[in-house]
């Protein structure tokens, strides 16, 4: 009986995300640029459909702002904080907290 429902909840479960693929397939193609984007983002080692339509709808500004900027929107630059007694130290910090989900 458990079984036989997890059957039925994956089966569902599989057909609802199949449904959100096409439509995200669909959506990027009825844009002039994303399919090249994504197609660019893809040629990176490890950059699959998943991650470059994650990075394309979190980062918008990607090939439009320098690489600087990118990492800057992304929280990957590293930002001069202020600690105790002031002396400066890096970390990264701020960024678009999805983008960090669309790499791991």
């Amino acid at each position: 009986m458990v079984r036989a429902s997890l059957e039925r909840t994956i089966a569902v479960v599989q057909e609802e995300l199949a449904q959100i693929e096409a439509a995200i397939a669909a959506l990027v193609a009825s844009d002039e640029a994303l399919p090249h984007k994504a197609a660019l983002l893809q040629t990176a080692v490890g950059v699959g459909a998943v991650a470059a339509y994650g990075l394309l709808a979190e980062l918008p500004e990607l090939g439009q702002v320098s690489h600087k900027v990118t990492a800057a929107l992304a929280g990957l630059a590293p930002v001069v904080g202020r600690a105790v007694g002031g002396v400066g130290m890096r970390g990264l910090v701020g960024g678009v907290v999805g983008c960090a989900g669309c790499c791991i």
